[in-house]
């Protein structure tokens, strides 16, 4: 079941993804964000490494869309993409990266994975450990194409 995006707590920090729409046919376009959702206190994001995965026998991976997110390298490779972002002010944005893909398949959310190796605050402290992971996936308005 895909909702409307997580609340997350104050001093808290919380990872997801979102998806364009929730009904989509085999060759329809998706846009599929990875986001951080910070709570009131919680300092901006500094720097990330995340990695989301993909079946590619479900989705076929276009490329990345512009978001106002720092400086950004990405690596998609087949049913994986790695990025890794940063800015020296903090990301100001909740939406850290947007890739679009075609669909091939006809369940292509199934496989849709969100993981963050790395999350620093913008005072350069760690916060992978305390940072709350949703598995689920949320429609965004954010991602709409």
């Amino acid at each position: 079941m895909i909702t409307a995006p997580p609340t997350v707590q104050a001093a808290s920090m919380m990872a997801f993804l979102s998806v364009s729409s929730s009904a989509v046919l085999t060759g329809d376009e998706l846009t599929v964000s990875g986001n951080v959702r910070l709570g009131t206190g919680t300092p901006r994001v500094g720097s990330y490494l995340a990695r989301m995965a993909y079946d590619p026998a479900q989705l076929e991976f276009i490329g990345e869309l512009p978001v106002d997110a720092g400086a950004r390298a990405v690596n998609p490779q087949q049913g994986q993409i790695t990025v890794a972002g940063a800015s020296a002010d903090g990301i100001t944005s909740e939406r850290l990266f947007a890739m679009r893909f075609k669909v091939i398949g006809a369940h292509p959310l199934t496989a849709l994975q969100l993981e963050v190796q790395e999350l620093n605050d913008v005072a350069y402290g760690a916060r992978t450990a305390s940072l709350q992971r949703k598995s689920s996936l949320y429609l965004d308005a954010l991602t709409s194409p």
